[in-house]
């Protein structure tokens, strides 16, 4: 790709820089560069950046592809942005948008910049992996009072589903299915199935450095890609990281070339691992899922993990996720599973009460929204102990991150349910000595 090829020049021959970023390639990082001439400017692209999400946006079938090097989340953003400048040029009303409750937080972010009101649209959840497996579909009534819809397809952990035709835009997160589009032995991708603007996040699924995405405006979108380059142009910083671009470019290359051979030698691989050991068997086989071992505490088994220099990417109350790349050989998963077979020998197992107690599944919150989350967010609110918040309004967000959907949502009830998920989650950063902010009134 032509953007590669400058970004190599430059790295190679920008002896006297006098220009950003100011290590001047002394830092070891030589491609960290800024718009130099042929290198085009990712705000209005008009040559080699232009040039590469042209080809990407072609490979896809989509009418136009977009680099994204703030991540995923600018993404997002700018699809819910989009879709309001959409609605109001054309004087149409702003109705509520309809979301898939495992959201990352960052449509929860643009949900909050735009005022958009929201409903929610339930989930398949499984009661004995505690996870959640797509979006249930069968419980989509009426949807003429909504804007749109907004899912996360394929989940986190790799479920899929298939997305139905609608005459509102849909807006797909596929943060976990880039890499969908180079395997027959993967499910079809949202582009395929016709989502109007789709996200997807390059560093999770194919090889690309963190926070390197692309977003893409499909053929037919009910979104244009005027309205979407708009929105991004508020929100994209305009000092990209050529790093990240050029990762995204080598990432698509290599996956355009060898993507089919690479996923079907890993598709292959993780066919010998035992069937006893797995979870499930879900729609990727790029997201493993391992049993969690009866009796045995995931956060004891998790450090036993890493005392074999194993990290895991994630684990709920009864199963461990590994996300498997194509630079993985034989030789790691084998060492995986067999460290796993000699853990669960090693650690005890409890029957206790109080292991059953810690262990018990958490269902995200479905209850009513009581205010529009824009409004509650920016309303005035106060401290209240954790334990005594049941019944008051949430006047902020709470994500645990990874996957990074939100547990409480600005405008709802908090309930007993939610008090003992952040009771339990060690890793909330917006609690203030335990404490919890909610609005000046109570339920």
């Amino acid at each position: 790709m032509e953007l590669v090829e400058k970004i190599k020049f430059y790295s190679e021959n920008s002896r006297y820089a006098f220009h950003t970023p100011n290590h001047i390639g002394k830092s070891g990082f030589r491609a960290d560069l800024t718009e130099l001439p042929g290198l085009d400017n990712i705000e209005y692209p008009e040559d080699s950046i232009k040039k590469a999400q042209d080809e990407i946006a072609k490979y896809f079938n989509a009418e136009a592809s977009f680099f994204l090097t703030n991540g995923a989340s600018i993404g997002l953003q700018a699809a819910l942005q989009a879709l309001k400048i959409e609605l109001l040029r054309k004087s149409e009303d702003l109705k509520p948008v309809l979301l898939s409750r495992n959201i990352h937080k960052s449509v929860l972010t643009a949900i909050i910049q735009t005022g958009f009101d929201i409903e929610f649209l339930d989930l398949n959840y499984d009661q004995d992996l505690d996870l959640y497996t797509g979006v249930d579909f069968s419980k989509l009534n009426s949807i003429e009072h909504c804007s749109a819809l907004v899912i996360t397809n394929p989940t986190y952990e790799g479920f899929y589903s298939e997305i139905p035709k609608l005459n509102i835009p849909v807006i797909v997160d596929e943060a976990h299915g880039a890499h969908y589009y180079f395997s027959d032995s993967l499910p079809a991708g949202a582009l395929n199935s016709g989502a109007d603007i789709v996200i997807q996040s390059w560093h999770k699924c194919m090889t690309a450095l963190t926070q390197g995405a692309v977003a893409y405006v499909n053929k037919n979108s009910k979104i244009s890609k005027e309205s979407f380059h708009d929105a991004l142009r508020l929100l994209q910083s305009t000092s990209p990281s050529y790093l990240i671009l050029k990762s995204l470019c080598e990432a698509f290359l290599l996956f355009k070339e060898r993507g089919e051979e690479l996923l079907g030698r890993l598709n292959h691989v993780t066919k010998k691992i035992p069937a006893s050991i797995k979870a499930t068997n879900n729609h990727d086989f790029t997201r493993l899922i391992l049993k969690l071992p009866e009796g045995v505490n995931v956060e004891d088994f998790d450090a036993e993990l890493e005392k074999n220099n194993i990290f895991c990417e994630s684990y709920s109350n009864k199963s461990v996720l590994f996300f498997l790349s194509v630079f993985h050989e034989k030789e790691d998963i084998d060492y995986l599973v067999d460290k796993y077979f000699e853990i669960k020998k090693k650690l005890p197992k409890f029957v206790d009460k109080l292991y059953r107690e810690n262990n018990k599944t958490f269902k995200l919150s479905q209850s009513k929204q009581f205010i529009n989350p824009q409004i509650a967010f920016f309303s005035p609110f106060e401290l209240v102990n954790l334990d005594e918040a049941e019944g008051y309004i949430s006047a902020d967000y709470f994500a645990l991150c990874p996957p990074g959907f939100p547990i409480t949502i600005p405008g709802q009830i908090i309930t007993r349910d939610i008090i003992k998920k952040l009771q339990l989650s060690k890793e909330f950063m917006n609690l203030q000595e335990g404490k919890i902010k909610v609005l000046l009134r109570r339920v």
